[in-house]
């Protein structure tokens, strides 16, 4: 209501019946998202009901790269291969999605950097929903064989580093995620453990 949050006025809001509700994730992300440094905000709960969706959504990312692994596999016998920086059957849209990987990565460090919270999770939130998720997710489900393969690679890579990048605003769904993702050799564990794209 605009008032100040207080146990004595009634109008406290208990942490732990929103992480019950929404989880600690969507709490974290919905008091990160659109607060300015130093600056009074009403609580956001439309933001944390938004983010709960959010990490259902990555969740069925996930199950989306998992599904199709299967499928190849028993359909045409192929596996998914570790994305390859210089491979040549990369097409257009697979190079547009990496290209907007990388300048993702320098936006949200840039942001970081300044101590710019907000703007980082809103970066990484809108590039992981709408281009992975809308965009290029619904391309790579248009492609067949080899061609299926190579974008499958660019996918998983490409939502493997977004979550690095969402890691330390939604720690715990991240984290989830990487435990039931397939594992290419040397690759960590942990997702905590991943190399920080620069």
């Amino acid at each position: 209501d605009g008032k100040k949050m207080s146990k004595s006025m009634g109008n406290a809001i208990d942490p732990l019946e929103y992480i019950e509700e929404f989880g600690a994730d969507a709490l974290r992300m919905g008091l990160i998202s659109g607060t300015a440094n130093g600056r009074d905000f009403a609580f956001p709960r439309d933001k944390v009901i938004a983010y709960r969706n959010f990490a259902n959504k990555l969740w069925n990312m996930a199950r989306f790269i998992l599904m199709m692994a299967e499928f190849l596999k028993e359909k045409d016998g192929l596996d998914i291969k570790k994305y390859e920086e210089d491979s040549a059957s990369l097409n257009d849209t697979d190079k547009e999605i990496l290209s907007n990987l990388e300048n993702l990565g320098k936006k949200v460090n840039e942001s970081l950097e300044k101590y710019r919270f907000s703007d980082a999770s809103d970066l990484i939130y809108q590039f992981m929903w709408h281009e992975v998720a809308d965009k290029y997710i619904e391309h790579v489900k248009g492609l067949d064989g080899n061609q299926k393969t190579v974008s499958l690679s660019v996918l998983r890579h490409v939502f493997v580093k977004g979550l690095v990048l969402l890691h330390p605003f939604m720690p715990f769904v991240t984290e989830a995620i990487w435990e039931n993702i397939p594992k290419f050799d040397r690759e960590p564990d942990l997702l905590v453990q991943q190399k920080w794209p620069e």
